[in-house]
Formats: C-alpha cells, structure tokens, sequence
C-alpha cells in the first residue's frame, strides 16, 4: 500500500508496483524501456499508473458482466477490466457462459468517438489477443469496439465506467508542457460541460440495479465535485443512490500526487435503483 501522513491506498490486487528512487545514476539505468520489452509485444502485461489501477478497481467488473468503457480512448482501461473478469472467473468457468456469448465470461464494450483512438484501442487488443476471438479458450471476455453509443440500446450493462475527457491536470508531473495549452474557461466551464453531458448519455446504458462509475485524470473541483452534482442534482434521487468506495468516506476519492504518490485522479460512483415489481 502507499502510506502518507493522510491517506493510506491499497495497490491494486495482481499489480507489480515499480518505483524510482530519484538517486539511481543515468549509466545503472536499464537501456530498454519497458514498452520494448519481448513480453511486452506480446501482450503478456501492462504498464499503468497506480491511480488508472484503482479506478478499474472501483468498477468491481464480475464475471458474465455486460461493461461499457464509454470513453475507451487507447484501451488501457479496457484490458485492466478484462483481465479482471478474467481473474474473477470461477473454478468451473470452462462451463461458465453469459447470456451474451456461449464462449466468454463477460462482454465488454469499448467505445470512443474519436476514429484514432479507436485504432490505438484495436492494436492494443490484437497485441494482447483480444482482437478476432472467435477461438479464444472458454473465460476470456470478449471485447467489442465501437463508436456509435446510439447503436447500443439503453439499460443493456451491468456497470458503465465513464474516463471523461478532462483537462489532464492531475498528470501534469509527466506533461509538464500540457499546462500551456489549457485556459481557465477550458478548465471551468468547457470541460465540465462536455463532461457532465457524457455522464449523462452515458448513465441511460445502465440497467436497474446496474452500477456507474465516473472518473477523470484531473484535480480540479469544477471536473470533478461540481460535475458530480450536478449530476446528482438532474437526476431523481430514488433512482440513483451513493455506491461507496471502501478507501474513501462516500462515494467520490481523490488521489493526489503529492499524497498517493501516484498521478492525479478522480471517481465517483452510483448504483441504479431496480425497478419495483
């Protein structure tokens, strides 16, 4: 776990975490990175920021589960999810179906609006054999891309996990240059707009009873609280309730850098109401 003087976060279950020390010379430091790695290539692990860990964590994906990645961008989510079901799957699951396919464990939908990261998120599938699963062993999910939300019908997952395009402030230790291209009405009203708009396409997908989980790589209260409200404030309360998070008090957890160690997230989650009988 990471520990500070405010928080202590679990590191995701199956994770290897590596850490840098500041003080290793340039001439001991390996000379390949890890994305030229054999193992790498072929798609034997992922590299991912604890904090993108914790909140495919926060979406408690199930075996035989319906998951729509609404905002899949390059699949980095994408396969953390599947490779959750994975695990999760039960002894028996070379008998274990899912209603939506006789052969996997679960469906998970990718989607994105943007064709380029359509194509990173299908390359990133083929280098983990995901793509064309036809023949895949009984207990690997199946993975459908798309970029037409309004094909998908409504109330068809289980849980819907929302990465909404952000400003990107939490993760600006890694792109300190970003900074220079955000203004603050980008920052206060552009992207909590888009954002809010998304969250609430997005939640028509869930089924009663289903579960929604919002996220974004950024620090800021006007993307993340101010969206949550909002949300909250346009949608019935008896339909959607609180789902808490286990490391936080409530349903909303903030990582910070110079807390967590880890980039800047942020998530909030709601469980949907079932319908009365």
């Amino acid at each position: 776990s990471v520990d500070s003087d405010n928080s202590t976060i679990p590191v995701p279950s199956g994770c290897i975490r590596l850490a840098f020390n500041g003080h290793t010379p340039i001439s001991a430091r390996p000379s390949k990175s890890l994305w030229s790695l054999r193992a790498w290539k072929e798609g034997r692990f992922e590299v991912q920021d604890m904090g993108s860990q914790i909140i495919v964590d926060a979406v408690d994906v199930q075996p035989g589960d319906v998951v729509v990645d609404y905002c899949a961008g390059n699949g980095g989510k994408t396969l953390a999810l599947a490779s959750q079901m994975w695990e999760r799957r039960k002894p028996s699951s070379a008998s274990f179906t899912c209603s939506a396919s006789s052969n996997h464990t679960g469906v998970i939908i990718a989607h994105d609006v943007v064709d380029d990261r359509l194509k990173q998120l299908c390359g990133s599938l083929a280098r983990a054999r995901l793509e064309g699963q036809d023949d895949v062993p009984s207990g690997i999910p199946k993975v459908i891309t798309t970029s037409n939300a309004t094909s998908l019908g409504n109330e068809i997952a289980d849980v819907v996990l929302v990465d909404a395009p952000c400003s990107s402030l939490g993760v600006l230790r890694r792109r300190p240059g970003h900074r220079w291209a955000l203004t603050e009405d980008m920052i206060r009203r552009e992207f909590p707009a888009m954002q809010l708009d998304i969250l609430q396409n997005a939640s028509r997908l869930v089924k009663p009873g289903g579960k929604l989980v919002y996220a974004t790589c950024s620090i800021c209260h006007d993307e993340n609280e101010d969206v949550v409200a909002k949300f909250e404030s346009l949608k019935c309360a008896e339909e959607w309730t609180a789902w808490d998070v286990s490391e936080a008090e409530g349903h909303c957890l903030a990582l910070l850098p110079h807390v967590h160690d880890s980039d800047g997230f942020f998530l909030a989650r709601w469980e949907r109401a079932r319908y009365q009988t």
